[in-house]
Protein backbone atom coordinates (compact mmCIF):
# COMPACT_ATOMS: atom_id res chain seq x y z
CA UNK A 1 0.00 0.00 0.00
CA UNK A 2 1.33 3.71 -1.28
CA UNK A 3 0.26 6.62 0.55
CA UNK A 4 -1.27 9.91 -0.96
CA UNK A 5 0.96 12.79 -0.89
CA UNK A 6 -0.61 16.21 -0.61
CA UNK A 7 0.84 19.24 -1.88
CA UNK A 8 -0.46 22.78 -2.91
CA UNK A 9 2.85 24.10 -4.73
CA UNK A 10 6.05 23.85 -5.73
CA UNK A 11 8.14 23.36 -2.47
CA UNK A 12 5.77 21.12 -1.47
CA UNK A 13 6.00 18.77 -4.27
CA UNK A 14 9.69 19.16 -4.09
CA UNK A 15 9.34 17.91 -0.39
CA UNK A 16 7.48 15.23 -1.33
CA UNK A 17 9.35 13.86 -4.59
CA UNK A 18 12.73 13.82 -2.31
CA UNK A 19 10.86 11.71 0.52
CA UNK A 20 10.13 9.05 -2.17
CA UNK A 21 6.61 9.60 -2.50
CA UNK A 22 4.78 7.90 -5.59
CA UNK A 23 1.09 9.38 -5.57
CA UNK A 24 0.87 12.79 -5.03
CA UNK A 25 -2.29 14.70 -4.55
CA UNK A 26 -2.34 17.90 -6.07
CA UNK A 27 -4.91 20.46 -3.88
CA UNK A 28 -6.33 22.90 -5.90
CA UNK A 29 -7.83 24.43 -2.48
CA UNK A 30 -5.55 27.22 -0.83
CA UNK A 31 -5.94 26.33 2.58
CA UNK A 32 -4.93 29.80 3.79
CA UNK A 33 -7.62 31.59 1.78
CA UNK A 34 -9.82 28.49 0.96
CA UNK A 35 -10.13 29.80 -2.56
CA UNK A 36 -9.61 26.99 -5.08
CA UNK A 37 -8.17 26.83 -8.63
CA UNK A 38 -7.92 24.16 -10.79
CA UNK A 39 -5.05 25.74 -13.09
CA UNK A 40 -3.09 24.50 -10.00
CA UNK A 41 -2.99 20.85 -11.13
CA UNK A 42 -2.34 22.36 -14.55
CA UNK A 43 0.82 24.46 -13.29
CA UNK A 44 2.30 21.48 -11.23
CA UNK A 45 1.76 18.53 -13.31
CA UNK A 46 4.70 18.99 -15.50
CA UNK A 47 7.01 18.48 -12.45
CA UNK A 48 5.66 14.95 -11.34
CA UNK A 49 7.87 12.96 -13.06
CA UNK A 50 6.91 9.55 -14.87
CA UNK A 51 6.58 6.53 -12.30
CA UNK A 52 4.67 8.96 -10.33
CA UNK A 53 1.33 8.74 -10.02
CA UNK A 54 -0.88 11.87 -9.90
CA UNK A 55 -4.56 13.12 -8.63
CA UNK A 56 -5.71 16.53 -8.95
CA UNK A 57 -8.05 17.15 -5.87
CA UNK A 58 -10.84 20.10 -5.45
CA UNK A 59 -12.27 22.58 -7.51
CA UNK A 60 -13.47 19.42 -10.19
CA UNK A 61 -16.83 20.55 -11.39
CA UNK A 62 -17.68 19.84 -15.14
CA UNK A 63 -16.83 16.83 -18.07
CA UNK A 64 -14.41 19.67 -19.35
CA UNK A 65 -12.44 19.68 -16.74
CA UNK A 66 -12.51 15.80 -16.25
CA UNK A 67 -11.13 15.95 -20.08
CA UNK A 68 -8.45 18.48 -19.20
CA UNK A 69 -7.17 16.44 -16.10
CA UNK A 70 -6.96 13.55 -17.91
CA UNK A 71 -5.73 15.25 -21.03
CA UNK A 72 -2.54 16.97 -19.01
CA UNK A 73 -1.36 13.05 -17.86
CA UNK A 74 -3.77 13.47 -14.12
CA UNK A 75 -4.32 9.25 -13.16
CA UNK A 76 -7.04 10.28 -10.65
CA UNK A 77 -9.25 12.89 -9.49
CA UNK A 78 -10.62 13.41 -5.91
CA UNK A 79 -13.34 14.81 -5.82
CA UNK A 80 -15.60 15.23 -1.47
CA UNK A 81 -17.54 18.58 -1.37
CA UNK A 82 -19.00 18.33 -4.55
CA UNK A 83 -20.99 15.26 -3.64
CA UNK A 84 -21.57 15.67 -0.15
CA UNK A 85 -23.09 19.29 -0.59
CA UNK A 86 -25.33 17.69 -3.46
CA UNK A 87 -28.66 16.82 -2.50
CA UNK A 88 -28.62 13.68 -4.99
CA UNK A 89 -24.33 12.73 -5.05
CA UNK A 90 -25.72 10.23 -7.71
CA UNK A 91 -27.25 13.32 -10.15
CA UNK A 92 -24.19 14.97 -9.20
CA UNK A 93 -21.64 12.62 -10.44
CA UNK A 94 -23.80 12.09 -13.70
CA UNK A 95 -23.91 15.62 -14.33
CA UNK A 96 -20.26 15.37 -13.45
CA UNK A 97 -19.75 12.56 -16.13
CA UNK A 98 -22.29 13.59 -18.99
CA UNK A 99 -26.05 13.60 -18.60
CA UNK A 100 -27.96 11.14 -20.27
CA UNK A 101 -26.29 7.68 -18.80
CA UNK A 102 -28.29 5.18 -17.30
CA UNK A 103 -27.02 4.64 -13.32
CA UNK A 104 -27.52 2.00 -10.81
CA UNK A 105 -26.85 2.05 -7.21
CA UNK A 106 -25.74 -0.65 -5.43
CA UNK A 107 -25.80 -1.53 -1.65
CA UNK A 108 -22.76 -2.44 0.00
CA UNK A 109 -22.14 -4.90 2.71
CA UNK A 110 -21.23 -1.81 5.28
CA UNK A 111 -24.60 0.48 6.32
CA UNK A 112 -24.96 3.63 4.88
CA UNK A 113 -22.04 3.47 1.55
CA UNK A 114 -24.03 3.30 -1.31
CA UNK A 115 -22.03 2.93 -4.16
CA UNK A 116 -22.96 4.29 -7.78
CA UNK A 117 -22.54 1.60 -11.23
CA UNK A 118 -22.42 3.89 -14.00
CA UNK A 119 -22.41 3.78 -17.96
CA UNK A 120 -19.36 5.48 -18.53
CA UNK A 121 -16.44 6.91 -21.16
CA UNK A 122 -14.02 4.13 -21.43
CA UNK A 123 -11.28 4.05 -19.01
CA UNK A 124 -12.91 5.95 -16.54
CA UNK A 125 -13.21 3.70 -13.73
CA UNK A 126 -15.66 5.47 -10.10
CA UNK A 127 -15.08 4.89 -6.66
CA UNK A 128 -18.23 6.52 -4.88
CA UNK A 129 -18.18 6.56 -1.08
CA UNK A 130 -21.32 8.39 -0.22
CA UNK A 131 -21.24 7.91 3.34
CA UNK A 132 -17.18 9.26 3.31
CA UNK A 133 -18.30 12.02 0.19
CA UNK A 134 -15.46 10.77 -1.25
CA UNK A 135 -14.65 9.71 -5.11
CA UNK A 136 -12.04 9.05 -6.73
CA UNK A 137 -12.35 8.91 -10.34
CA UNK A 138 -9.51 6.96 -12.46
CA UNK A 139 -8.64 7.81 -15.88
Amino acid sequence: MAALVEIHDEAELDRALKAGAKIIGVNNRDLRTLDVDIETSFRLRPRIPPGVAAVSESGIRTPQDLKRLADAGYDAALIGERFMTAPDPGEALAALLGAGREKSEVRSQEPGVRSQNKERPAGLRIRFAGIQGLSVIEF
